[in-house]
């Protein structure tokens, strides 16, 4: 991750700008990999809102010993490249979002526990930002709600306070400012607070969590913001927030609760009347703070996910069915000691994804969701190239060359992306069976384009790899440059002839009929010049850590032989992030402390780029990263055992003896016409063997 750049414009304007890694997935799951961006200290409860008036919404989080609130700005396609602070009152810990003057920007409410004190900060509507305006609650105020509580139109604030045992209402006076109306004595602790109908006569209750006893109170309005205590439900040890919410698709609220002692999660199911049945009980991470619940599956129904401190992951429980019945699906790593989690759609592919603020590391990390496939392998056991694919929906419509671009710019997996090219018939039947069939759009671009000059309509195609044009599944008449200046090539989706070609002008939309998105392929990074494939590990990790995520993947972390690939290092992967790469002095790898470098691959050291002055073993750095930000780009510099960065994986293919990226029968022709000789030597022992012929059968198929 690129380190946090912050320039502060007068109160509350532009701050800084972010960058985070790209997304990485796991075949199966329900969320890619987390990605995390620096937030400012100890942040607590996000909250997430279109805070800008634009395409997608921002997230915000509380800074409990910053004393700030940042505003995360989405760049529109779920990341988030700059902020905006805000101070607030002493200690946040919750920060809560509505349009509190009606001027149609969503403003902030956020709690300080410190200072008994809630502060409001207007929205002026241009990422810009009011001072707090601050009001009295009670003692430790430590989450609050806002919602409509007196049915005139404005949205008030319900306040939790911890240390007073009770809740503070603050009325709206239709312009934003607020005045304490009453205060409603609750269990001990009360730590949270939400608002929903939960006797159905049409105005907002209250539930409220209180954490010391182990209870969840009921607050019935009156209607006019005024309230009466109604019942109280024991639920688990240390109840750390509730929300409401229908969970068994009777139209009533329901309510969740996560108990951070037991780490479970309590369900009450509503009898329609505020009353509730006994709590059934559902097994969580370590430590759980806090809940989200949303439909994170897309079945239709409400699911809940758990922000886990002591897990540093979060848990997923999926409604069966809208039944009220929940199943465990997983937990999915985040940053450290996650305090908070919000979920809300951040990319526009109208999946749930989330988000969660982790205490410990002064990060949020978000979890993309996959949606209801993701990505899929076309696997090499399956006759397949080991590739992922998936379909990119812009319903608008893109052209062509957007198309490209977009595509060029993903990672998956540690896998770079492109617009897909379809070179079997093997490989169109996959796309077709997993992709095309019951597609939402008429047109997907595919990466073939036809250079100026070739002979028209079926001359000189190519694919934008260089990969050999030797297969096409043109629709009936096509192509047929049609218009005179048809380019490029598109696929039918469903409701078209799905799976056959068309060519079309790349500079189109697609006009009424969009051009509806593009297939995207994945694949592993390769040089041409060692025909090895390169993997980014898009997360910060210890250097061992990094060299057992590339074990696992079947290679090390990169060995770098020489200033050619050095250079397509930098070109491929960049040079500005700082990457891990395979060299080091470490004895766990057979190195040694006073200056033995060597490969965790156990690749002889032929070649060296160090930074002025390194290494120098400042602090026992035993480990190697390149992109030193002393000098810049390419040069290598030691560092420190506990720093963390990311990583680029190396794996071989050594059995691709002619180069295609296939092992298979051209190769073992090789290796035989080589018995005895260097040539088809595939282990690097100098001749060949029975061995390489072993290693070669073991490597069948498509290169990693």
């Amino acid at each position: 991750m690129s380190e946090l750049m912050k320039q502060v414009v007068g109160i509350c304007a532009i701050c800084g700008t972010l960058s985070a890694g790209s997304v990485v997935a796991s075949e199966g799951q329900l969320f890619a990999e987390h990605v995390t961006y620096p937030t400012g200290d100890r942040p607590q409860m996000p909250a997430i809102g279109n805070m800008d008036g634009d395409t997608l919404p921002d997230v915000v989080v509380a800074n409990n010993w910053g004393d700030s609130v940042w505003v995360f700005w989405n760049d529109n396609r779920g990341a988030f490249d700059s902020y905006v602070e805000c101070g607030t009152g002493d200690a946040p810990l919750w920060v809560a979002l509505g349009d509190l003057d009606a001027d149609g920007d969503l403003d902030m409410a956020v709690a300080n526990y410190w200072g008994d004190k809630v502060s409001v900060i207007m929205n002026n509507g241009d990422r810009t930002f009011g001072e707090q305006v601050t009001y009295d609650a009670g003692t430790s105020p430590y989450s609050l709600s806002i919602a409509d509580l007196n049915g005139d139109g404005h949205p008030d604030i319900a306040v939790a306070n911890a240390g007073s045992d009770n809740v503070s209402i603050l009325l709206n006076n239709g312009d934003g400012s607020f005045e304490l109306h009453n205060t409603y004595s609750t269990g001990d602790g009360p730590v949270s607070v939400d608002a929903a109908d939960l006797d159905d006569d049409g105005d907002l209750d209250l539930a409220v969590a209180n954490h010391y006893e182990g209870t969840v109170l009921i607050l019935l309005n009156h209607g006019d913001g005024t309230f009466e205590t109604g019942q109280t439900k024991e639920v688990g040890t240390g109840p750390d927030m509730t929300v409401a919410a229908d969970l068994d698709s009777d139209s009533d609220p329901d309510l969740a609760l996560v108990n951070v002692n037991d780490e479970t999660v309590s369900i009450l199911f509503n009898y329609g009347d505020a009353t509730f049945d006994d709590q059934v009980v559902y097994a969580v991470g370590d430590e759980p703070h806090a809940l989200a619940i949303d439909d994170l599956d897309g079945d239709g129904d409400v699911d809940i996910a758990t922000a886990n401190k002591l897990g540093h992951n979060v848990s997923i429980l999926l409604n069966n069915g809208g039944t009220g019945e929940f199943e465990p699906y997983g937990e999915y790593a985040v940053g450290t000691r996650p305090y908070g989690i919000a979920a809300a759609d951040l990319d526009g592919d109208v999946d749930i994804d989330l988000v969660t603020t982790n205490a410990d590391d002064d990060t949020f990390s978000v979890l993309e969701n996959l949606g209801p496939g993701g990505p899929v392998l076309w696997a090499v056991e399956d006759g397949g190239n080991g590739h992922y694919y998936d379909l990119v929906e812009h319903p608008e419509g893109m052209n062509w060359y957007d198309a490209r671009a977009e595509a060029s710019g993903t990672i998956y997996d540690g896998r770079r992306g492109y617009l897909a090219t379809i070179t079997s018939a093997a490989e169109s039947d996959f796309i077709i069976d997993n992709l095309l069939e019951g597609s939402p759009s008429s047109y997907y671009w595919l990466g073939g384009i036809q250079p100026d000059g070739s002979e028209e309509p079926d001359g000189g195609w190519t694919w934008i790899t260089g990969e050999e044009w030797d297969y096409a599944n043109w629709d009936a008449g096509e192509p047929n440059n049609n218009q005179g200046y048809e380019n490029v090539v598109h696929v039918y989706g469903a409701g078209m002839d799905f799976g056959y070609w068309n060519d079309v002008d790349g500079s189109t939309e697609g006009g009424e009929d969009p051009y509806g998105g593009y297939v995207i392929e994945y694949e592993g990074f390769v040089n041409p010049s060692n025909n090895h494939t390169y993997y980014l590990i898009d997360e910060q990790l210890h250097a061992p850590d990094a060299e057992d995520r590339a074990i696992d993947r079947g290679g090390h972390l990169v060995t770098i032989n020489d200033e050619e690939e050095n250079d397509w290092i930098v070109a491929t992967f960049g040079g500005t992030d700082l990457f891990w790469i395979g060299l080091t002095d470490s004895e766990d790898y057979g190195g040694h402390e006073s200056d033995v470098w060597v490969w965790m691959s156990g690749e002889p050291v032929s070649y060296l780029n160090w930074d002025t002055g390194e290494p120098n073993e400042g602090q026992d750095g035993d480990f190697v990263i390149i992109n030193h930000d002393v000098s810049g780009p390419g040069v290598w510099s030691d560092d420190v055992n506990y720093a963390q960065h990311l990583g680029i994986v190396e794996v071989s293919c050594d059995s691709d003896l002619n180069g295609d990226r296939i092992v298979n029968t051209g190769d073992l022709l090789m290796l035989l016409g080589c018995w005895g000789l260097p040539c088809g030597d595939v282990n690097g022992d100098g001749t060949t063997n029975t061995e390489d012929l072993l290693t070669l059968l073991g490597d069948w198929g498509p290169c990693p």
